[in-house]
């Protein structure tokens, strides 16, 4: 899986399918704090979770990082789990082919 973020960085992430929390796998202490520098409230504007092959799960909307936890594996890497939040909701827009998905669901266009 993915965490795209709004500045195009790509996190490679273990679990991202629970809409408030991403999970990765970091070799230190270092890369936890490296990757959680990178989780700016204007990077979280937009974050894209895909799975490897680019298949949309979801998308977060002025997320935030509620809390991070770290837990050391036998390994000696560390997985890492941030918990986000989203701030913007409402209408927010959708990708044109999910437009398109939900007129023809909704019969308005074939």
């Amino acid at each position: 899986m993915k965490m795209k973020l709004k500045n195009g960085t790509t996190i490679p992430i273990v679990d991202g399918s629970y809409t408030g929390a991403v999970i990765l796998i970091c070799d230190t202490r270092q890369a936890v704090m490296d990757t959680w520098a990178q989780l700016t409230l204007d990077n979280l504007t937009e974050v894209h979770i895909t799975k490897d092959d680019d298949t949309p799960l979801h998308t977060l909307h002025g997320a935030v990082v509620d809390s991070v936890q770290a837990v050391s594996n036998p390994d000696g890497t560390l997985t890492a789990h941030f918990y986000l939040s989203e701030t913007i909701t409402g209408d927010i827009p959708t990708d044109a082919e999910y437009a398109q998905a939900g007129k023809i669901l909704l019969g308005e266009e074939v």
